[in-house]
Order: structure tokens, then sequence, then C-alpha cells
């Protein structure tokens, strides 16, 4: 990959990043109040058991999105970092050029369509 394109990709892997970021931070905020709520510190009424329940799967809700948001921001800090390698845009696997239209799409793969195919057929 040239240079050129590489810029591109990294401009655009900052923007990702920035967005990841914000939406990191909203995820752990909105943990952090689901968690308060589940204290008892947001009311002097007594707790349903129905109400623990649903309390219960909003936080487990809002964990797994802030897990997700978490593995895309370092998702998006390693293609950085390979761009700065001159790393990027290879496929992990099998160590050919990933598709710039993949790239296009998901510009912090790790593999190639081929590679990603067989690893979710797993």
């Amino acid at each position: 990959m040239d240079r050129k394109e590489a810029e591109k990709y990294r401009k655009l892997l900052m923007e990702m990043l920035q967005d990841a970021y914000d939406q990191l931070k909203e995820s752990s905020e909105e943990l952090t109040a689901s968690v308060a709520d589940s204290s008892g510190e947001n009311t002097s009424s007594p707790f349903h058991l129905a109400d623990i329940g649903t309390d219960s799967m909003e936080r487990e809700k809002a964990f797994m999105i802030a897990a997700m948001d978490s593995d895309e921001y370092y998702d998006i800090i390693d293609a950085l970092e390979k761009i700065e390698k001159d790393e990027y845009g290879t496929c992990e696997q099998c160590e050919e050029e990933i598709d710039s239209k993949r790239l296009d799409a998901i510009p912090y793969a790790r593999l190639c369509i081929d590679c990603k195919s067989k690893e979710e057929k797993r």
C-alpha cells in the first residue's frame, strides 16, 4: 500500500477512534449509572423481584455494549499502529494484501475476506 492510500485510511481511522472513544465513554457512564441505580442510591422504595431482574438484564446489556465498544476501540488503535509500521492492509493469517473494498468497509480489518470467511466457518 502506498503512503497516500495509507494516509487516507489513517485519517478515517482517527475519526473512527474519536467516535469509538465517545461511545466507549458513554457506555461506561451508562454502566456506572446502572450499577448506582441497582444499589438503591437513587430510590427510597424497596425493590420488587421483577425490577431486580430487569435491572440486572439492563446492566448485562450495558456491559456487553461496553465490551464491544472496547474491542472496536483497540482494533482501531492496532490498525493505526500498523500504518506507522508500514504493515497496514496485510492479512494477519495469509499475509496477502487485504482488498481495498474490505478496508473501505472495515478500515481496522485484520484479515482478508477469505481468511475471515474461514474463521467464521470454524
